[in-house]
């Protein structure tokens, strides 16, 4: 009997090595892992359903991650968990008759009849992070040894989930370090590439099921709105968020940050039509100093959620909040460049970034041969109206000057205040012919157009000088101050000629 009771004992330390060889496979994933130790205590226990749950600091929930049982258990909160103040505890249940605590029990569970059960605490240096649970329908099934195998499987799986948690967390340190040591190279891109490159980084280490990222121009409409990237949503899904993010949405966002603390992250639980489709949302605007720049929206099914989204949610903050103060400075720069190349009366170029412009459009012109056309333009009688209604009205004739100006012309054409009452339009690629009928079109706009001052109407007229530059051929100046003065000259010949009216220049060669 003895032999008998040694060779039992050989073989169960042979099974629990060939477990353990199995558990330290480096080819299993974590999941792999914990379904091998869940597997092995099926064994070991010869017991009827084992659950392995993952615990949640922050959210304060107990998850199921593996389990061997005909019941298909849930998220449930420590005063919903069977013994879950015992675990917050990190204390070892031991139960050998459970029909006195059947009351206790959920009635599913109850009318298993349960009979016996362990419930071991995992535990790491960061405290309860799950727990392993046996349980049998014989009474007093388990004995000291089959525990004492078990609390190592639950110390194994405690390490398994600490070496998961360092590893993920490594991970976002690693993907935080290269997303700024990449943005540092792209210091001149654009705002819509620093969400983007945020997007793919995020999606590539969250691994969630959807990301959608979404930026707005600062300082402009909320309704703005422009999709940067999208992973796991329809076009359905992006157009039903563009309409969510309305006015109101945007200013209760902006609201809720506060630079001074941890960066804004928005979560919410979708109900689907069974606990397969439900979904974990996750909602973080890119906002700084009261300027929102983005929203970034990502979800997890929640068959797919990690538990434990405390360092995840840390490293989203982490990156969003200094994509944020970078969006942030470019805003700024942004706004001390309009200061410098605005008019901020009209809103229009002003000369210095004319001068700038226009000598870069001449040297351009040269290389495709490419024609170039320059208006100037005068508001006809400006003194009297600053005379009759003062130099406030005078302002605002300026200022719808500007507006109308800014429609009028193309988006490659430059419109700039070129000094008190007279505007200058470069027209890239325009020809002579071209140019003239775009500057009647805008002449006999602004003749048909009635600019309001206060409680009346002004009717305005401009006159229209015009030069045209053909590089390589007859017609071309061979510097900008004889291109400029020519078109300054044909102005002059507008005034003299009875004004409200557009002359061309005569060619650089006559």
């Amino acid at each position: 009997m003895f032999e008998n009771e040694l060779t039992k004992d050989s073989q169960t330390d042979v099974a629990i090595i060939d477990s353990l060889n199995r558990i330290l496979d480096p080819k299993l994933s974590f999941n792999e892992v914990l379904e091998q130790i869940v597997q092995n205590a099926y064994a070991v226990g010869q017991c009827d359903h084992v659950f392995m749950s993952r615990f949640d600091a922050d959210s304060q929930r107990f998850k199921a991650i593996a389990w061997h049982s005909t019941i298909n258990p849930r998220s449930v909160s420590p005063e919903q968990k069977f013994m879950g103040d015992s675990y917050i505890a990190c204390r070892t249940v031991i139960i050998g008759d459970l029909s006195k605590h059947n009351y206790r029990l959920k009635p599913g569970a109850a009318r298993l009849a349960l009979l016996s059960m362990v419930g071991i605490p995992l535990v790491t240096r960061r405290g309860l992070v799950g727990v392993l649970e046996v349980f049998s329908h014989t009474p007093d099934h388990f004995t000291e040894s089959t525990i004492a195998l078990l609390s190592m499987f639950a110390k194994q799986a405690a390490v398994m989930i600490e070496k998961h948690d360092y590893e993920k967390e490594c991970a976002c340190w690693s993907a935080e370090n290269e997303f700024l040591y990449e943005t540092q190279k792209l210091e001149q891109a654009s705002a819509g590439m620093f969400l983007y490159r945020l997007g793919e980084t995020l999606s590539s280490l969250l691994t969630a099921d959807g990301i959608a990222v979404f930026g707005m121009e600062a300082q402009t409409e909320h309704d703005a709105v422009e999709n940067v990237m999208a992973k796991g949503f329809s076009m359905q899904d992006i157009g039903r968020f563009k309409n969510a993010f309305d006015k109101a949405f945007m200013d209760k966002l902006i609201n809720m940050s506060n630079d001074e603390a941890e960066h804004l992250i928005i979560k919410h639980k979708v109900k689907g039509r069974s606990i397969t489709e439900d979904k974990l949302v996750y909602i973080v605007p890119v906002v700084r100093r009261q300027i929102l720049h983005g929203i970034i929206v990502f979800y997890w099914k929640h068959s797919n959620t990690d538990v434990n989204m405390v360092s995840i949610e840390r490293f989203v903050k982490r990156i969003t909040g200094y994509v944020a103060k970078i969006l942030d400075r470019k805003n700024l720069y942004n706004n001390i460049q309009k200061l410098s190349f605005t008019d901020m009366l009209t809103d229009l170029a002003n000369r210095r970034l004319f001068d700038y412009v226009f000598n870069r459009e001449f040297e351009k012109a040269k290389r495709p041969a490419m024609p170039l056309s320059l208006l100037l333009i005068d508001i006809d009688f400006f003194k009297v109206i600053n005379d009759q209604h003062g130099h406030l009205v005078g302002d605002g004739v300026l200022e719808q000057l500007g507006i109308l100006m800014k429609k009028h012309f193309r988006s490659v054409d430059m419109p700039a205040r070129y000094g008190g009452e007279e505007f200058a339009v470069i027209l890239p690629e325009i020809d002579q012919e071209a140019a003239i009928q775009v500057a009647e079109r805008f002449r006999q706009l602004v003749a048909d157009n009635q600019f309001f001052a206060g409680d009346k109407y002004i009717n305005l007229t401009v006159s229209i000088g015009l030069a045209t530059h053909h590089p390589k051929a007859a017609g071309g100046f061979t510097h900008v101050e004889a291109f400029l003065q020519t078109t300054d000259q044909a102005l002059y010949q507008a005034k003299q000629q009875g004004r409200n009216r557009t002359v061309v220049a005569a060619s650089a060669q006559e």
